[in-house]
């Protein structure tokens, strides 16, 4: 049965978060504040270099696909509440959505306009969880879905000899998995997933800027902040 999120759990947590926002100097988000524009393309072309902020709660890299920072990290801790994971199988990576644009656009990054998605916990040693999440009401509820089909991959690169790296996407875009360096790499912080690049073949240039951080810009303006993945990944069948 999906567990209820009370209105005073969620205030508490959004405060937590507030204050969390204002310690490291970043802007606090409530779920239900006013829709704002989606990026453009524009605003894609320079991956922000404060793209890991997407793990500052928990020490999760996390990407956010469709709905803004603070939203989205009150969206993954719901999930991770509702699935229970234990401390043996700790959680490597988030992906919160997509959460799509139920209206027309442009979209506000947040669950009044974007009130349903997925969350994406990939668990150290065994197959990731998927949990639906949805705001009714600007009320978070969640349950598990059952029986998600995902493809244990390892990764296949070799160990690239400078700092950047020409290389292409393959024809599920970023879904496909970026493989690079010996290791996959996940998208952090807020990720532009209906930019076309996301879903589909493309040339970009994967920029290394920390052993375990990096950025990837395509030709077409789509940037994103990555992290490290440890060992294999499981990716979503891709036709």
């Amino acid at each position: 049965m999906p567990r209820h999120v009370t209105g005073g759990a969620r205030r508490l947590a959004l405060l937590a978060m507030m204050a969390l926002a204002a310690a490291c100097g970043g802007p606090a988000v409530s779920p239900t504040s006013s829709p704002s524009p989606t990026s453009s393309a524009s605003s894609e072309a320079q991956p922000s270099p404060s793209g890991g902020q997407g793990a500052p709660a928990g020490g999760i890299p996390t990407g956010c696909l469709g709905i803004e920072l603070g939203t989205c990290l009150l969206v993954r801790d719901v999930a991770i509440r509702e699935l229970g994971a234990p401390p043996e199988q700790p959680i490597v990576y988030a992906r919160v959505g997509p959460f799509p644009c139920r209206g027309e656009p442009p979209c506000g990054a947040n669950l009044v306009a974007r009130p349903e998605g997925t969350v994406t916990l990939e668990l150290g040693g065994r197959e990731p969880a998927v949990v639906n999440v949805t705001a009714p009401g600007g009320e978070m509820q969640a349950a598990v879905v059952p029986g998600t089909v995902l493809i244990r991959v390892e990764p296949s690169s070799i160990p690239i000899v400078g700092p950047a790296l020409a290389m292409e996407l393959a024809h599920c875009g970023v879904g496909s998995g970026i493989d690079v360096d010996g290791s996959f790499w996940d998208p952090v912080g807020q990720v532009n997933w209906e930019h076309a690049d996301f879903i589909n073949a493309a040339h970009a240039q994967f920029t290394m800027t920390s052993p375990t951080t990096a950025t990837l810009l395509t030709r077409a303006g789509l940037g994103l902040t990555l992290g490290r993945h440890p060992g294999p990944k499981y990716l979503e069948l891709c036709d």
